[in-house]
Protein backbone atom coordinates (compact mmCIF):
# COMPACT_ATOMS: atom_id res chain seq x y z
CA UNK A 1 0.00 0.00 0.00
CA UNK A 2 1.03 3.42 -1.17
CA UNK A 3 0.63 5.96 1.90
CA UNK A 4 2.75 8.61 4.25
CA UNK A 5 4.69 8.76 7.14
CA UNK A 6 3.98 11.33 9.38
CA UNK A 7 6.30 11.98 12.58
CA UNK A 8 5.37 14.61 14.92
CA UNK A 9 7.58 16.65 17.01
CA UNK A 10 7.11 18.11 20.54
CA UNK A 11 8.01 18.34 23.82
CA UNK A 12 7.29 16.48 27.47
CA UNK A 13 6.38 19.44 28.94
CA UNK A 14 4.20 21.09 25.71
CA UNK A 15 0.52 21.13 26.85
CA UNK A 16 -2.27 22.07 24.58
CA UNK A 17 -5.98 22.66 26.79
CA UNK A 18 -4.05 21.03 29.87
CA UNK A 19 -2.83 18.00 28.41
CA UNK A 20 0.70 16.94 27.04
CA UNK A 21 0.56 17.30 23.21
CA UNK A 22 1.60 13.91 23.08
CA UNK A 23 -1.06 12.61 24.96
CA UNK A 24 -3.44 14.36 22.36
CA UNK A 25 -1.57 12.68 19.77
CA UNK A 26 -1.82 9.44 21.32
CA UNK A 27 -6.00 10.01 22.06
CA UNK A 28 -6.73 11.00 19.09
CA UNK A 29 -4.56 8.03 16.87
CA UNK A 30 -6.57 5.73 19.24
CA UNK A 31 -10.22 6.99 18.38
CA UNK A 32 -9.23 6.90 14.83
CA UNK A 33 -7.80 3.91 14.90
CA UNK A 34 -4.65 4.44 13.43
CA UNK A 35 -1.18 3.00 15.27
CA UNK A 36 1.27 5.34 16.39
CA UNK A 37 4.64 4.84 17.84
CA UNK A 38 5.95 7.16 20.45
CA UNK A 39 10.03 8.09 20.59
CA UNK A 40 12.04 9.84 22.97
CA UNK A 41 14.81 11.54 22.04
CA UNK A 42 18.35 12.38 23.20
CA UNK A 43 18.67 15.81 21.92
CA UNK A 44 17.18 18.47 19.90
CA UNK A 45 17.16 22.03 18.42
CA UNK A 46 13.79 23.11 17.98
CA UNK A 47 12.24 26.41 16.01
CA UNK A 48 13.10 28.86 17.99
CA UNK A 49 17.15 27.79 17.81
CA UNK A 50 17.04 26.52 21.92
CA UNK A 51 18.62 22.63 22.25
CA UNK A 52 16.70 21.15 24.13
CA UNK A 53 17.19 18.03 25.69
CA UNK A 54 16.26 15.76 29.05
CA UNK A 55 18.20 16.13 32.19
CA UNK A 56 18.63 13.71 34.91
CA UNK A 57 17.03 16.02 37.20
CA UNK A 58 14.34 17.54 34.55
CA UNK A 59 12.49 15.66 31.65
CA UNK A 60 10.36 18.19 31.09
CA UNK A 61 12.42 19.64 27.86
CA UNK A 62 12.78 16.02 26.74
CA UNK A 63 12.48 16.00 22.63
CA UNK A 64 9.51 13.54 21.97
CA UNK A 65 8.37 12.17 18.34
CA UNK A 66 4.84 10.40 17.60
CA UNK A 67 5.41 8.49 14.44
CA UNK A 68 2.32 7.52 12.19
CA UNK A 69 2.08 5.15 8.86
CA UNK A 70 -1.53 5.86 6.93
CA UNK A 71 -3.38 5.71 4.00
CA UNK A 72 -3.80 8.56 2.16
CA UNK A 73 -7.49 8.55 3.29
CA UNK A 74 -6.26 8.46 7.15
CA UNK A 75 -3.92 11.50 6.80
CA UNK A 76 -6.66 13.40 5.27
CA UNK A 77 -8.81 12.64 7.86
CA UNK A 78 -6.53 12.70 10.96
CA UNK A 79 -5.30 16.49 8.78
CA UNK A 80 -8.64 17.79 9.37
CA UNK A 81 -9.08 17.21 12.94
CA UNK A 82 -5.56 18.69 13.84
CA UNK A 83 -5.99 21.39 12.09
CA UNK A 84 -9.70 22.27 14.11
CA UNK A 85 -8.25 21.71 17.20
CA UNK A 86 -5.29 24.19 16.10
CA UNK A 87 -3.08 22.43 18.29
CA UNK A 88 0.24 24.03 16.34
CA UNK A 89 2.22 21.08 16.51
CA UNK A 90 5.47 20.58 13.90
CA UNK A 91 5.32 17.81 11.63
CA UNK A 92 6.88 15.90 8.77
CA UNK A 93 5.13 14.20 6.07
CA UNK A 94 7.00 11.60 3.64
CA UNK A 95 5.72 9.15 1.28
CA UNK A 96 5.87 5.51 1.88
CA UNK A 97 5.03 1.98 0.93
CA UNK A 98 3.86 -0.06 3.32
CA UNK A 99 2.47 -3.04 4.11
CA UNK A 100 3.04 -6.48 5.99
CA UNK A 101 4.45 -9.90 4.92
Amino acid sequence: MKGYQLTFSTLQSREFQGKRVIDHLAQIAKEEGLGITIMSGAQGRGRDGEWRSASFFELADQPLEAVMNLSEEECERLFRRLEALKMGVFYTKIPIEYGIL
